[in-house]
């Protein structure tokens, strides 16, 4: 508990950070790259980790389909960072920084 004030202002000063300088493109490419090869490779347990995927979102209502497009989600992703180099910086901004909601628990 005596630490608490450092580490929060340690999160702060990253979220900060993360909003001004981003994450680097290569790095984000790379993990989409490993997110896509993820996602076509078939293994023994592919229809469980499937049924998982999509569970979720079936139980609430929305669209199962949807976590199973993920190779169209990564190709969005990457137009909308071609579009807009600032698309990471200004979510981080948003939701981290501006947003006066924090919680200490």
């Amino acid at each position: 508990e005596k630490d608490t004030e450092e580490v929060e202002k340690r999160i702060q000063a990253t979220f900060q950070r993360l909003a001004t300088e981003g994450f680097p493109r290569e790095r984000v490419d790379v993990t989409l790259h490993q997110i896509e090869l993820a996602a076509a490779k078939v293994h023994p347990s592919f229809g469980v980790h499937l049924s998982f995927g999509v569970m979720g979102t079936w139980v609430h209502g929305g669209d199962c389909v949807r976590p199973l497009r993920v190779m169209e989600r990564a190709a969005e992703l990457k137009k909308v960072l071609d579009e807009d180099p600032q698309y990471w910086q200004k979510l981080v901004q948003r939701w981290f920084v501006d947003n006066p909601h924090r919680v200490t628990v």
